[in-house]
């Protein structure tokens, strides 16, 4: 606090988090907060432009799941991501109290790929917003288009009430695996949800 009170002559200070909520209030109040928010998709098509030859779909389909990070979009995998995606979807199509056992395996087998486990998360959630964007508009600006001959019809079947009560299952999920918590007992609380919400 003494260095944010009185820093050096020509000093400048800067810290940078990922959530404000998570800075002490006297840190807060001793800072300018400037916030930078994700770039538009047509600057990250520049930027994967600039780096190679990417077909135009690929470009899209990376900048659409970059959200808007430049990392992201260069980093994007877009075969595995491709083949993750739809995994996802089917198990979102299949899940229910009578397919809990297939709940319970997928579960079983995503707790033990914890390094991509962030990312598989955040793909389903991506999948879950268009699934809410399909019921809400009709200007579809969907992160997966290249799914959406399977996502109209699933968003079809399902109210808003229960897709936005599975994404904030998805959402407490990763907040309670950064917690620590047990990464099986938090998928299976997880998809245990999404029954209740097919």
């Amino acid at each position: 606090l003494k260095t944010l009170e009185e820093p050096a002559p020509s000093t400048v200070l800067i810290l940078i988090a990922s959530n404000l909520h998570q800075l002490l209030p006297t840190v807060i109040s001793r800072c300018q907060r400037i916030q930078f928010t994700p770039l538009p998709t047509s600057a990250i098509k520049q930027v994967l432009k600039s780096q190679g030859d990417i077909e135009s779909a690929e470009l899209d389909l990376r900048s659409a799941h970059s959200r808007g990070q430049v990392n992201r979009a260069l980093e994007h995998n877009t075969a595995q991501s491709s083949q993750c995606r739809q995994d996802l979807v089917k198990m979102i199509e299949t899940v229910s109290l009578d397919n809990v056992e297939v709940v319970f395996e997928w579960a079983r087998v995503a707790s033990k790929q914890t390094d991509t486990l962030s990312a598989v998360l955040d793909q389903l959630m991506s999948l879950l917003r268009d699934l809410a964007y399909i019921k809400t508009s009709s200007n579809h600006d969907l992160y997966s288009k290249d799914l959406a001959g399977r996502l109209k019809p699933l968003a079809a079947k399902k109210t808003l009430p229960e897709i936005l009560n599975m994404f904030d299952s998805v959402q407490q999920t990763k907040y309670a695996l950064l917690a620590n918590a047990n990464t099986q007992l938090s998928l299976e609380n997880m998809f245990l949800r999404f029954c209740d919400a097919a």
